[in-house]
């Protein structure tokens, strides 16, 4: 409330009014719902389940469609174009956090007769109709703000600025909230929505800057701040959809992920080299085939043991790595470490034609 009142006697050089009092007890009473909401999750357990990661998703859809209503009010009430083109932004961010949802529920289902591997792509497919919808927004705001440079222009009330501030507020709250929560239970789909919450606060920045410059007379900075958001909603939505593109088209991973893949097999007692690591992304999460050198004096036995070893260790130390499956070769007689494994292939190959 006192930052109110220093925005309106900065700006103004008045006490604000009865609609200004009443939008502060919105905004006062949409954080108290906010910490309330977010308190036991930051608390509690580490626990990993589709479920956790629902919740944080329905948390997230809660507060912007929150949000959403108090910018549009402020937005209308105080006649600025960026609070407003912020508001539908916001409006979108639900649709997004609902198709993040649906996508990490359908995508947690257990693999079936029909889908062997699962249905991870189902996460994908979700962010990539998340993109469409955050590059429709963009376009339709951002017509819509050019049209506005050629318009008379209306002065933003004053209360426009503490609608901006809150939602900067909000945003940032939301940023904290989902990345916490996406690196407790390793949900990239969370860290990405998270990631989202940061441009939503950049994007109100913008609007603040705006509103801000409208009051202090330089009215053509409103529409430039609603163009200045649909420009950064664009980015974002190009961002998410070339990644989406990338999970369905079975990307491998980053070098620093094979690089440790190797790390772990070749630690691991019994193996003697690697030969082969192939990986490619199945929605978000990852599945590895390897091939392997052992002694090949040692049984089928104790080469199946040392190939179950170094998948556990690798589920266990990189959680986005689904399943792994691991293919033993024998390493030729008295080689202790086999040159890239030429003597296991040729050793398989005579193998196959005997």
């Amino acid at each position: 409330m006192l930052l109110y009142h220093s925005y309106s006697s900065i700006i103004t050089g008045e006490y604000p009014g009865k609609i200004e009092d009443f939008s502060c007890k919105i905004a006062s009473k949409m954080f108290k719902l906010l910490v309330r909401s977010l308190r036991g999750d930051f608390m509690g357990s580490n626990k990993i389940n589709s479920s956790s990661t629902q919740k944080v998703s329905l948390v997230t859809i809660t507060v912007n469609g929150a949000l959403a209503i108090f910018k549009a009010i402020f937005g209308i009430f105080f006649n600025s174009a960026a609070l407003l083109a912020d508001a539908f932004h916001s409006i979108s961010d639900i649709l997004s956090s609902g198709i993040v949802f649906l996508g990490i529920k359908f995508a947690n289902k257990p693999a079936d007769n029909s889908h062997h591997y699962g249905h991870g792509k189902l996460e994908s497919v979700a962010s990539k109709v998340v993109a469409l919808v955050l590059i429709v927004t963009a376009l339709l705001l951002g017509h819509n703000a050019i049209n506005m440079f050629f318009q008379p222009a209306t002065l933003p009330g004053t209360g426009a600025l503490i609608g901006a501030f809150v939602s900067i507020i909000v945003k940032e709250l939301l940023y904290r909230y989902n990345i916490t929560m996406g690196e407790r239970y390793q949900s990239s789909a969370l860290k990405a929505d998270a990631w989202h919450n940061r441009s939503d606060a950049i994007t109100s920045v913008a609007a603040l800057i705006g509103v801000a410059g409208a009051r202090l007379g330089f009215p053509a900075l409103d529409p430039l701040g609603a163009l200045i958001v649909s420009v950064l909603i664009l980015k974002v939505g190009i961002e998410i959809y070339l990644t989406s593109i990338k999970e369905l088209i079975d990307t491998a991973p980053t070098t620093q992920v094979i690089s440790e893949i190797e790390r772990i097999v070749n630690e691991t007692e019994g193996i003697e080299n690697v030969h082969d690591i192939k990986a490619r992304y199945h929605g978000t999460d990852v599945f590895v085939d390897i091939k392997v050198c052992v002694d090949r004096n040692k049984t089928v036995a104790q080469g199946h043991h040392y190939a179950g070893t170094a998948k556990h260790k690798i589920i266990h130390e990189i959680p986005q790595i689904r399943d792994v499956l691991i293919h033993v070769n024998p390493c030729k007689d008295d080689v202790p470490q086999c040159s890239d494994c030429h003597e296991a292939i040729c050793s398989e190959a005579k193998e196959r034609t005997s």
